[in-house]
């Protein structure tokens, strides 16, 4: 049996829920315990996840709507050494929780992330996964396959991917319950409150890297429009650049300046051709400059760092 707990958020699942059901079939018996979050819906998920929990054992938790407070409330419940989130739909095996537990335990790392298995296929499902931090930044997190990744390399990664975060599916990754001991997921960051997370602990964690996929994930359809506020985002840059050298800490500082004086030049309601307007184009040379300026510093310090 695994020393893990294993937390199951359930909010509109739709037919995600049996699917995901049958995953969790093979999966409870290997782990410690499983912890049902289930949040009321419209449709019949929260029914047939309640009906799964009893049937297959676990603590069930009812919690009001909202993604990273259902998160939370796993969080704060979970008794076992390691953490492992089971999103409805992203599906492991015993086995690749197994590869994940081993990867974590050898490296002594805090948290392991790895790619996940992308689906649906096709060229919309490779669209939208193109610039998941896993896939972009795929050459200089192999170097580092089995083992800790070096704080300067994630720290460099993270922003250089904005708002999208390092850790990619969480149902990809594996946690020690430790690294949640002083800080859970904050809830006022729209959908990216994992991203706002890493940016925090990154400079006082260290993550793993398990190259083979062993998780799914499933990109559905969503009638929410899912909201970013570059403010946030931009100061969550800023803080996490101070762990840089003055040199990449520079870089960063002005990539962040060009952007927010793109981000005024387009304005809110922005009108046909802005980006024709001479100081667009400048900013964009500042900005593109910049960030040429730090992915050249990451392959440089990836490289260093592996040998």
């Amino acid at each position: 049996m695994y020393p893990i707990s294993v937390i199951i958020p359930v909010y509109q699942a739709g037919p995600r829920i049996q699917k995901h059901i049958e995953a969790l079939e093979l999966l409870a018996p290997c782990v410690r315990e499983t912890i049902w979050v289930i949040t009321p819906s419209a449709d019949a998920s929260c029914q047939a996840a309640r009906q799964a929990a009893q049937r297959l054992g676990g603590l069930i938790l009812d919690r009001p709507p909202g993604l990273y407070p259902a998160w939370n409330a796993g969080l704060a419940a979970a008794k076992s050494e390691f953490i492992y989130i089971s999103t409805c739909g992203d599906g492991i095996q015993p086995s690749g929780l197994e590869a994940l537990l081993t990867t974590l335990q050898n490296s002594r790392a805090d948290v392991v992330i790895s790619p996940p298995e992308m689906h649906p296929a096709g060229k919309r499902t490779a669209d939208l996964s193109r610039d998941w931090p896993v896939f972009r930044f795929a050459r200089e997190l192999h170097r580092f396959a089995g083992k800790r990744i070096p704080v300067e390399v994630t720290t460099l990664v993270q922003i250089l991917s904005g708002a999208s975060s390092i850790l990619g599916s969480c149902a990809s990754c594996l946690f020690r319950a430790s690294v949640f001991e002083r800080a859970l997921f904050p809830e006022t960051y729209f959908h990216y409150g994992d991203t706002a997370w890493i940016y925090e602990k990154l400079p006082h964690i260290s993550l793993a890297f398990h190259a083979q996929p062993v998780a799914q994930f499933w990109f559905h359809e969503t009638s929410h429009p899912q909201c970013v506020d570059k403010r946030q985002v931009y100061q969550m840059m800023t803080d996490l650049a101070r762990h840089l050298p003055p040199e990449e800490e520079s870089a960063v500082q002005s990539m962040i300046a060009s952007s927010q004086r793109l981000d005024a030049l387009r304005g809110e309601s922005p009108k046909s051709g802005w980006w024709l307007d001479p100081q667009a184009w400048i900013c964009r040379w500042h900005r593109q400059s910049s960030r040429s300026y730090l992915l050249k510093s990451l392959h440089e310090t990836a490289a260093h760092l592996e040998n």
